[in-house]
């Protein structure tokens, strides 16, 4: 791969990985204020969603030989 390839990888998993972990953060505080359970549940599994996407872009940068802290 070349490093412009390489460049724009980054570049694209940096701003996906930060915008992942902002909404992360965002479902986690509405979380703590709702206290309907079917509401809680709903949330849970979009949290979820949210760790599997973060799993994905450490599985991308491993796979791709980037280093994920510098991402």
């Amino acid at each position: 791969m070349s490093e412009e390839e390489k460049k724009l990888i980054r570049y694209n998993i940096g701003f996906f990985s930060t915008a992942e972990l902002l909404t992360a953060n965002n479902l986690i505080a509405i979380f703590k204020q709702i206290t309907n359970t079917e509401c809680q549940q709903y949330l849970c599994r979009q949290i979820f969603e949210e760790a599997v996407h973060a799993d994905t872009f450490i599985y991308c940068c491993d796979s791709l030989g980037l280093d994920s802290k510098e991402i």
